[in-house]
């Protein structure tokens, strides 16, 4: 497809974008935001009550989490300031912009979070 002339790209690749020609066929429209519900559960973590089933979103903000009977695999993603995880003797740091893995086997853990963490896991 790279040779070809009915390929308008986007700018998803290090290729020329045609910017005007993008722009003619682009619909933007705006959209209210929808506030979703929230509810805090029991480990002091902010629970989003998101309309998909296919993942669970948490905020945690600044304090100290204790993380158990866990069922999932989760990704943690750190968006503000820095977090210590703690799991069976070890530590690790979290940092703005960091992104982690927790594998379901775990079966509890420690979060110190400093600043804003956001953890995706599977519903169960």
């Amino acid at each position: 497809m790279s040779a070809s002339d009915n390929v308008l790209r986007g700018g998803l690749t290090n290729k020329k974008v045609d910017v005007k020609e993008l722009m003619k066929i682009l619909d933007i429209k705006g959209k209210d935001v929808e506030k979703v519900q929230s509810l805090v559960g029991r480990s002091g973590r902010l629970h989003l009550l998101t309309p998909t089933e296919e993942f669970h979103l948490m905020v945690l903000d600044p304090g100290h989490y204790e993380i158990d009977e866990r069922r999932s695999i989760e990704l943690l993603f750190m968006t503000e300031g820095k977090a210590v995880l703690k799991a069976k003797g070890k530590s690790y740091k979290l940092t703005k912009g960091s992104c982690h893995v927790v594998a379901e086997g775990l079966s509890s853990y420690t979060l110190d979070v400093e600043g804003k963490l956001f953890i995706a896991d599977v519903p169960r």
